[in-house]
């Protein structure tokens, strides 16, 4: 068992001031009463932790709690994150994210203090008050960093989507990078992580079509579904999401497929940075695209050849499965809400903002 080590180096009493704008006092959650939590993180911590929840790494020694009135006017010169990833579930996000991170760009990867104004969104926790300075302070907290010219992105799960049409309302010149995978190998992930599948699949299909607002007699009906029929909605309703996004706020957004990342990393990569006119040296972004790859993202002792091999195994030995769930897709979308089902959506592939091509 691999023995965690604690951060420490912290102040035992921060001020007011540092929670503010000390990114080693990371915003973990928003609590009940307006009050925020934080604990003690460090570089280390940022750069280790697969996702900013309970797995942080190295696990925090200490933590703090205020109101979040007490923090408004002091965070209020905060930069907002300079870019947002949202995603598809396992599309690789989380590879690209970690390839993002060096001295130059912070990223914070799915904190879970946005899981909890996600959820508290959905179910109407704000007015609309209370909700505009919830994302606000939020987006602010989440956009600290150790130095003036460091770049901030943030990864936000793909069940906090629904804050991103919140986060675009509120940046001036909003950059994001949209990462979805097919149909097909999302299929393939769900029978590869079938154990996650099941325990988190129905959370996140009531979650999805409450934003969409599917009627009650669909939800009804979808939950009777198998597996592989509820990942199908999954997958879909995330995709048309993603569409309107590409719609509404096309020029600032770079859509990168699971296949071109897989394909070319180091050049996503770079295409990532210069979203945000970072730009940084070939060398350097090929090297930690070399060190990232070769491990699986969720599974640091897994090498990634491995998981691969895992991954081609399932889809040969399950493709009768995988086929007809297919073939079933098409129709029982197109039946339910009319709306259109593709393996990839064609207008996100080739696009680059400012240019014709991903090339």
């Amino acid at each position: 068992m691999t023995q965690r080590v604690v951060a420490t180096g912290y102040a035992k009493n921060p001020s007011l001031a540092l929670l503010a704008s000390d990114p080693d006092y990371l915003l973990f959650d928003l609590l009940p009463g307006g009050k925020l939590r934080f604990v003690a993180v460090s570089t280390e911590t940022y750069r280790c932790s697969t996702f900013l929840d309970e797995r942080l790494e190295p696990q925090p020694s200490a933590s703090f709690t205020c109101l979040s009135d007490h923090l408004y006017s002091l965070a209020a010169d905060n930069r907002f994150p300079d870019l947002l990833i949202a995603h598809t579930s396992f599309c690789g996000s989380t590879l690209l994210a970690k390839c993002l991170q060096s001295e130059s760009l912070l990223v914070l990867r799915e904190p879970k203090a946005l899981g909890t104004l996600a959820a508290a969104l959905r179910v109407g926790d704000y007015d609309m008050q209370r909700k505009n300075k919830a994302v606000a302070i939020t987006a602010r907290l989440l956009g600290k960093r150790y130095t003036a010219d460091q770049c901030v992105a943030l990864k936000l799960s793909n069940f906090t989507n629904n804050l991103l049409p919140e986060f675009l309302e509120l940046l001036r010149t909003p950059k994001i990078v949209l990462m979805y995978g097919g149909l097909k190998d999302f299929l393939v992930s769900m029978l590869n992580h079938k154990v996650e599948a099941e325990r988190h699949l129905d959370l996140f299909l009531a979650a999805f079509q409450h934003d969409h607002k599917i009627n009650d007699r669909t939800k009804a009906r979808t939950r009777s579904y198998s597996m592989l029929e509820k990942a199908v909605w999954v997958w879909y309703l995330q995709m048309e999401y993603f569409m309107d996004l590409w719609n509404r706020y096309r020029p600032a957004i770079y859509a990168v497929s699971r296949e071109s990342f897989l394909s070319i990393p180091a050049k996503i990569v770079q295409r990532s940075c210069r979203l945000i006119d970072l730009k940084e040296d070939a060398a350097a972004v090929q090297s930690r695209v070399e060190a990232v790859m070769n491990v699986s993202a969720k599974n640091p002792n897994a090498l990634g050849i491995q998981v691969i091999a895992e991954r081609e195994k399932i889809a040969d030995e399950q493709c009768d499965l995988i086929c007809r769930t297919l073939d079933w897709a098409s129709g029982e979308i197109d039946a339910a809400i009319g709306g259109r089902l593709a393996s990839t959506i064609p207008p996100l592939v080739a696009e680059y903002p400012g240019t014709n091509s991903a090339e």
